[in-house]
């Protein structure tokens, strides 16, 4: 094993460099020795001891010097490997100085590139709204790695297609309505398996499904999964397209960072448009249902925001009688005071017995009972709710002609139709409505046009459904324009008292 496997394997088991070892001291001391020792040894031997005028060995001069020889040989060659050795420990520490220095140098980068991170965050998890949020995220993307571009993609709600919601450094328009299917080419890859990607250099087709070729050339490129909890939400992508520099496994690992930071605030986000568009969606139901009712559809609007349906249901309509003719004698600001009121109390009862506020129409109100959650003996409590409109209308007109007696001739009269008829929203691109449309419609419009004031008119069909439980009268059979059935019409008895 050579010294940077050594030194590799040691640094990933123990978290730290090892010092490079130099040759032990002794034997250099022990060298130094040997050679002074040879030296004098070698004096002895050959005729430099007696150009000293010391006394030789009594061994031959050409055997001594041979042997002389031979001694300083060994001595050459271990010195050799004893410098070689040296220069190995030296350049092992060199190799560990320059790797130190290379890592100081990215841990500088790094540190700096965490506090863009820690200011980019505070920015991204200030921002609420969701489309500029994703074009934060891509700018400073880009800022962070010093990326040529930047993509964010998120998966729609069937939650197999990747969009992209947000780009920087290429026009959001050429790219925009971009579809990556899940699994397919490297975006799609990270997104199935929520594994980052660091490609460098062209990227070989075959490497992913259905892969496409770029219009520019990519010298590198990193894509991280957006994800929280497991969760994947989406891709971030960046990309470098000039020549001179790719992406470092530190900065896959700093974007994996900034992406996990990233996802958590588009989730807040998207939660945030979620809970205000339930929250406006329920402000706009509690105008035509009670609140719980409106809290209740809110949670699973799937239910009623449909087509529409055909269903089972009762219609009343009430009308002020008089009210046109009044109009001019009360002036606008009365009239406006008087319906406001009259029209908080009608929804109140409507919504008191269950019922769905349909709409307005001039001076009369409009009401169904049995969607968009079913109710039972809707005929009953439409009945109840009629009956207790006359007594707030009946209220209300004595309070209002003590200060305008105009009033006094004003009355309510209230007509009720039961049967199948359609229920959905209905409308325009811009503007619905969530409405009933059907011929018992009619029937209820034409039994409150026919009714005096203080009379509740009902069908047959309606009666069938009260049974013996209120009293009424028959009217008689009446013939409606527009209808191809006589209508019998009943009149509800009301207790006097």
């Amino acid at each position: 094993m050579n010294f940077s496997q050594e030194f590799l394997k040691t640094s990933e088991i123990t978290g730290e460099e090892p010092y490079p070892q130099a040759p032990a001291r002794w034997k250099l001391w022990t060298l130094v020795g040997v050679t002074v020792g040879w030296v004098v040894l070698g004096v002895l031997l050959t005729p430099v001891g007696r150009t000293l005028g010391l006394e030789l060995l009594p061994i031959s001069q050409d055997m001594g010097t041979s042997f002389y020889a031979a001694g300083i040989a060994l001595l050459l060659v271990a010195l050799g490997l004893y410098l070689r050795k040296a220069h190995q420990a030296l350049g092992a520490l060199e190799y560990r100085v320059e790797r130190q220095r290379r890592r100081l140098k990215g841990m500088a980068t790094d540190l700096e590139a965490v506090r863009s991170l820690l200011k980019v965050t505070a920015s991204i998890n200030s921002r609420m709204e969701l489309s500029s949020l994703l074009r934060i995220i891509a700018r400073e993307a880009v800022r962070t790695l010093d990326a040529d571009r930047s993509s964010v993609m998120l998966l729609d709600k069937s939650r197999t297609v990747l969009r992209t919601a947000a780009a920087y450094g290429v026009d959001l328009e050429m790219i925009k309505g971009a579809e990556v299917r899940l699994g397919d080419g490297v975006a799609g890859w990270v997104a199935q398996y929520g594994k980052p990607r660091l490609l460098q250099g062209p990227v070989e087709a075959r490497e992913f499904r259905a892969f496409k070729p770029k219009d520019k050339p990519i010298v590198s490129a990193v894509s991280v999964p957006l994800q929280v909890g497991g969760r994947i939400l989406g891709v971030l992508n960046a990309t470098l397209t000039q020549e001179g520099r790719q992406f470092q496994d530190h900065e896959l690992r700093l974007l994996m960072l900034y992406a996990n930071h990233a996802a958590v605030a588009i989730r807040n986000a998207s939660l945030l448009k979620a809970s205000r568009e339930r929250a406006r969606l329920q402000a706009i139901l509690e105008g035509y249902v009670p609140p719980h009712v409106a809290k209740a559809l809110t949670q699973d609007p799937r239910g009623w925001t449909n087509l529409g349906e055909m269903r089972d249901m009762t219609i009343l309509f009430a009308d002020i009688r008089g009210f046109t003719a009044a109009v001019d004698k009360m002036g606008p600001e009365t009239v406006r005071s008087f319906l406001n009121e009259c029209f908080t109390r009608m929804t109140e009862i409507i919504f008191q017995h269950q019922g769905t506020l349909d709409k307005f129409i001039g001076d009369s109100v409009m009401a169904f009972f049995g969607a968009p959650l079913a109710v039972q003996d809707p005929g009953i409590l439409s009945v109840k709710a009629a009956m207790a409109m006359l007594g707030s209308f009946q209220k209300m007109r004595g309070s209002w002609m003590k200060r305008h007696p105009v009033v006094q001739d004003l009355s309510l009269g209230v007509g009720i139709s039961s049967g199948q008829v359609f229920v959905g929203n209905v409308g325009s691109a811009k503007r619905f409505d969530y409405t009933v449309i059907g011929q018992e419609v009619n029937v209820a419009s034409r039994l409150c046009a026919m009714a005096r004031g203080g009379q509740i008119l009902i069908s047959e069909n309606t009666r069938r459904l009260l049974g013996s439980r209120m009293p009424v009268n028959h009217m008689g059979d009446v013939h409606f324009k527009g209808l191809n059935r006589s209508v019998h019409v009943f009149e509800v008895v009301l207790d006097v008292h």
